[in-house]
C-alpha cells in the first residue's frame, strides 16, 4: 500500500525500488498503462554506479549524490539539500516501533545494517514514519524549500494498524 501511494505521487522516472522480490511485478503499482517505476532485486550497495546491472543504464547516481534517511543521522533535511543530493534512501530499514519508557518512540535502528555504506545522511525528525510519509515530508522539505519544523503533523494517526506509524503529514494533497 505504501509503495503504491509513493507511486501515485512520484513521477516514475524519479521511483527506484531496491531488493524488489523476483516473483513481483513492479507493474501492480500503477495503472494499466502508466509507466512503472524501475525495480532490481538486488541491494542498493550491488547496483550504485559503477554497477552495470540496468538494463538501460545506471538508474543510480554514485555514492557523494545519495543521502540515506536515517532517524541517528546528526542533521536534519535542510531545503538546500536538494542541491546536494541527486537520490534518497527511504524505507525498509527504520525496523520495528518501540514505545520508550517516556512515551516517545524509537525503532530497533535496523539501519545500522547499512549506515556505513553511506557518506551523507539526513534525519527526518525523532519520528517513526511510514515510508510514504517519509517521502512527503521530503518532497515538502526540497521541493517547496519548506523547514521540517514547519510541516504540520498528526502525532499517532489511525491507521488499520495504529503501530505502523507515528507521525503523518497533516495535509498530504497539497504536496
Amino acid at each position: 500500500l505504501e509503495y503504491k501511494h509513493m507511486a501515485s505521487f512520484v513521477p516514475s522516472k524519479q521511483l527506484v525500488f531496491v531488493r524488489w522480490p523476483s516473483g513481483e511485478d513492479v507493474k501492480q503499482l500503477v495503472p494499466k498503462d502508466a509507466e512503472a517505476p524501475k525495480a532490481n532485486t538486488k541491494r542498493l550497495e550491488e547496483l550504485v554506479p559503477p554497477a552495470t546491472d540496468w538494463p538501460d543504464g545506471p538508474a543510480l547516481p554514485g555514492w557523494d549524490r545519495i543521502c540515506l534517511l536515517d532517524m541517528n543521522a546528526e542533521e536534519a533535511l535542510q531545503p538546500d539539500d536538494v542541491a546536494k543530493f541527486d537520490a534518497f534512501v527511504f524505507g525498509g530499514i527504520l525496523g520495528n516501533v518501540i514505545e520508550n519508557e517516556d512515551g516517545s518512540y524509537g525503532s530497533d535502528d535496523r539501519t545500522s545494517e547499512i549506515r556505513a555504506a553511506f557518506k551523507h545522511r539526513r534525519h527526518l525528525g525523532p519520528w517513526q514514519m511510514t515510508t510514504d510519509s517519509a517521502m512527503l515530508y521530503t518532497q515538502k522539505v526540497l521541493e517547496h524549500a519548506c523547514p521540517l519544523a514547519e510541516i504540520p503533523g498528526i502525532e499517532s494517526p489511525e491507521f488499520e494498524r495504529p503501530r505502523d506509524c507515528k507521525r503523518g503529514p497533516q495535509d498530504a494533497s497539497d504536496s
